[in-house]
């Protein structure tokens, strides 16, 4: 089975994301650049890629997920 070019994307940029995610920059480098390869403007490739040639530590991600999924009324 070969996944469809709009689920590649997504995979493509799923990938570097999680290696990032786990400090392994490295891994995510190369994997980010052959998403840009497949498709230039990806925007979540591009946000990846800025976030790996700016430095961000993935410690700073740990707050996004705080209160997701929850109603004013659940804190």
């Amino acid at each position: 089975m070969v996944a469809r070019p709009s689920r590649r994307y997504g995979l493509a940029t799923t990938t570097p994301f999680a290696a990032w995610l786990t400090g392994d920059g490295a891994q995510a480098l190369i994997a980010v650049e052959r998403a840009l390869d497949a498709d230039p403007c990806y925007p979540m490739a591009r946000i990846v890629l800025d976030v790996l040639e700016q430095g961000v530590s993935p410690v700073h991600w740990t707050g996004f997920g705080e209160g997701v999924g929850r109603g004013s009324d659940d804190k």
